[in-house]
């Protein structure tokens, strides 16, 4: 994805994109620090939850499902990184 296709679909310029982030590199280390984040709250849920492993998996899914519904590019930004990893592991 393009900063231009980025751009296109917030609806903004570049100086509005540029005021918040240096660079491409950059708004990409934000959207991956963000995954980290709730990612974060998954290892929560199996260290805090009860030891059952469905309990555990009920936890992690409906964390999973928040986000998805509060962020609906949330599953395209995670499988964006995952397909990124796959290719420069060849």
């Amino acid at each position: 994805m393009s900063v231009d296709d980025i751009l296109r679909g917030l609806g903004v310029s570049p100086a509005v994109l540029y005021q918040h982030f240096d660079s491409k590199e950059a708004l990409y280390e934000a959207v991956l620090n963000e995954i980290s984040a709730k990612r974060e709250s998954y290892v929560d849920a199996i260290l805090t939850g009860d030891d059952a492993f469905g309990t555990v998996l009920s936890h992690i899914m409906r964390i999973h499902a928040d986000s998805v519904a509060t962020d609906p590019d949330y599953l395209r930004k995670e499988m964006q990184v995952v397909l990124e990893r796959a290719a420069a592991a060849k």
